[in-house]
Order: C-alpha cells, then structure tokens, then sequence
C-alpha cells in the first residue's frame, strides 16, 4: 500500500472507513495502513500528522524545522492546546505570523486557543499501543535534535520580505501584467493546496499575508504590497477562472469532472488522502 497524498492531520479510523471494500477486507490491512503513513506521517497525540519533509509546497529548511518543533509541543504537551503564537514565537526564530499559518492546517482556534483538530482515539490507543509508546519515545528521543535543527536556522528578520525589497530597490518599479498573474495564480494555487477549502475572505487574507511576507506558504519574486495595487483586480479574476471551483462562499481547486480528481478533491474536505 502507497499513500500518494494526505492532509496535513486525519484520524486512523477516519481515514480506514475511506478505504475501498477491497482494501478493508485484507487481514492485516490496519498494519498495512500503519506503515503506509508512517511514510509519510508522524503520530501526534492520536492523531496522524503530515511530515514537515512532505508539505507542499515544500518548505524552507528553517520553516521546517519550526513545524517540527510546534509538533514536538504538541506531542509532548499535557494538553490538546497550543500556546498562543505570540508566545511560541517567543520561542522560535519566527513572528507570531508564521508561527499562525504552521499550526492553522493542524489546529482551530477556540476561546482556549488553538486545539489540535482531531481529538485523541481511544480505539486506535487500545488496538496499536506499541505504536503509540512507539512515536511518543520517537518524540522524547528526537527532542535534541529538533531543538539542535531549530537553533541553527537564522532569525527572522524584523522586515518583511516586501519591506526588504523596497529598501533594496528604491521606489516599487512596474510589474508586467503576465507576470503579476501567474505569481497571483501560484499563490491562489499554494493556498487552496494547503488548506483545501476557503471563502473569498480567508484567502484575500492568506493572499496578503504572503504578500507582506508573513507567511511561509509562497513567496512573491515581484510583486509588493505596493505594486499589487496596480493588478489588485486580477485576484478576483483569477478566482473566477478556471483554476477554482465553488461551492457557497468556498472555493477549491477546480476538478474537470474526472471521477478520480473529484473524489481526491472531495477527500481534501476531509483532508483524507487518496491511494
């Protein structure tokens, strides 16, 4: 069994009950799943996590090694919350910023702050608990290493990305219009991959973040906060393309009504990987 795409976190059974009927007649199909996502994913209280090596779009070496150490909190800490991302970033060579847009795939945000999205499974700890002592020691033996990996990446600096351009280049020079929509549609693209689903709002807001250099999920080669402005228009174009599909206020990646990427789509809802 291969796993060739998984969301950023999904449950065990979750992701059993998806299997075709064939699958989930083999004998030893749970063992089977079991070393598949361990390829692929880390066991972080109960719930399967995708590999900082395998986010896509990639990511840097020091954002991976940021992520890496926010799973080691979660997988180590007493509590199903994070620590608010301001006082993470404390931690880490990073703003609260990115530390936001690492854990927002695999955490909601509620009155208690951020809460891992999928909640410990009693049954999947009754039925592997080698497995689970497995990955929690992988964790505790790691911790040096991850903690090594974090404090050999350079700080952030306290401009952003845009900032820094600007200062380097003088006044924000022309974009050409080609070349502002096919960094809009590479961004729209990282983002709608990341997440899955989003509404017009959430992605004008992730769309910025990247732009002012906040986030990690895409870098602009051109375009600024200030040069956007002369093609701010071509975002709402580009979401009316082709590229998206909507449903309500939520967009996704368009399908092109072929039954394999529809249901690939349909799991990424779920964050469910298809095989």
């Amino acid at each position: 069994m291969t796993i060739s795409r998984l969301g950023h976190i999904l449950g065990f059974y979750q992701l059993l009950d998806m299997l075709s009927p064939d699958l989930k007649a083999r004998v030893n199909i749970e063992a089977e799943l079991i070393t598949a996502l361990g390829t692929v994913a880390v066991l972080v209280r109960g719930a399967w996590v995708l590999k900082s090596a395998k986010v896509s779009p990639p990511l840097s070496g020091q954002m991976e090694a940021i992520r890496n150490y926010l799973l080691l909190v979660l997988a180590l800490g007493d509590s199903d919350y994070f620590e608010k991302p301001a006082d993470l970033a404390a931690k880490v060579p990073t703003t609260p910023q990115i530390v936001k847009a690492l854990i927002e795939p695999i955490c909601y945000l509620e009155k208690e702050g951020w809460r891992i999205k999928v909640a410990k499974d009693p049954k999947f700890e009754a039925n592997h608990p080698a497995v689970v002592t497995r990955y929690l020691k992988s964790w505790e033996v790691g911790k040096t290493k991850i903690a090594d990996a974090l404090s050999a990446t350079p700080a952030s600096p306290q401009k952003t990305v845009a900032q820094s351009a600007q200062a380097a280049s003088g006044p924000a020079r022309l974009v050409q219009a080609d070349d502002a929509h096919r960094e809009i549609v590479a961004c729209v693209t990282a983002l709608l991959q990341n997440y899955g689903v989003l509404d017009h709002l959430q992605i004008k807001k992730k769309f910025e973040e990247c732009l002012e250099g906040k986030s990690p999920l895409f870098r602009f080669p051109t375009l600024t906060p200030d040069t956007f402005k002369q093609h701010s228009k071509q975002l709402a174009a580009v979401l009316a393309s082709g590229l998206t599909s909507k449903v309500g206020s939520a967009y996704y990646l368009a399908t092109v009504n072929d039954a394999v990427t529809d249901t690939v789509t349909h799991f990424s809802f779920y964050e469910i990987s298809c095989f």
